[in-house]
């Protein structure tokens, strides 16, 4: 019987991991997208205009 049960008790442990993976990657490309937004486009912008980035990297 405590074979039979054991499955579940997986089962419940992947749903759980999961969901919990699915969120932080949710948040974490939230955080991506933002990161890009602040540091890619900028750069290609002052790329176009001829300016090095300097300050990049020591924040």
């Amino acid at each position: 019987m405590i074979g039979d049960l054991a499955w579940w008790k997986y089962v419940a442990l992947a749903a759980f991991f999961g969901a919990a993976i699915g969120v932080v990657l949710r948040l974490f490309m939230r955080d991506v997208i933002a990161w890009l937004d602040l540091w890619v486009l900028p750069a290609r912008h002052l790329k176009k205009c001829g300016v090095r980035r300097r300050a990049h990297g020591q924040r």
